[in-house]
Order: structure tokens, then C-alpha cells, then sequence
């Protein structure tokens, strides 16, 4: 991961991190692939089958921007 909050997708664009409280995860707007960290298997395989979920949960706020962190 970079300082921007973003790492590189196997697509070659970038992926953009967000986090909430549960963990943290990786969207390639590109692509539609995503990697999560830190969430239980059961969320994880939920974002799998509903990965429309994940855009909801940014748009409403839920992930919050990884960029948007200040040191």
C-alpha cells in the first residue's frame, strides 16, 4: 500500500483502500476485484457473493477512505 491508500490490482490499475471498523478493503474500480483484510470469513464470503454491497457501504459511508487519513 502506498501513501495515497491505494496498492496495484493484478489488472494492472490502481486498488483504492477503505476501512471500517471490522477491517480494511481493496476496490479496483477497473476491474470490479476487491481483497479484503481483517473481516470474518462470513463477511468476506458476503462481499463475494454481494459485491455491490461494498460500493453501497462507500457511497453511504460505512468504508471510509483510506486516503482521507491524516498523520
Amino acid at each position: 500500500m502506498d501513501e495515497e491508500g491505494t496498492e496495484m490490482c493484478d489488472c494492472g490499475k490502481k486498488r483504492y483502500g477503505y476501512y471500517a471498523d471490522a477491517g480494511f478493503i481493496f476496490v479496483c474500480f477497473a476491474c470490479g476485484r476487491f481483497k479484503c483484510e481483517g473481516f470474518s470469513p462470513e463477511m468476506e464470503q458476503f462481499f463475494k457473493d454481494e459485491p455491490a454491497v461494498i460500493l453501497q457501504l462507500i457511497q453511504d459511508g460505512v468504508f471510509k477512505s483510506l486516503s482521507d487519513i491524516k498523520e
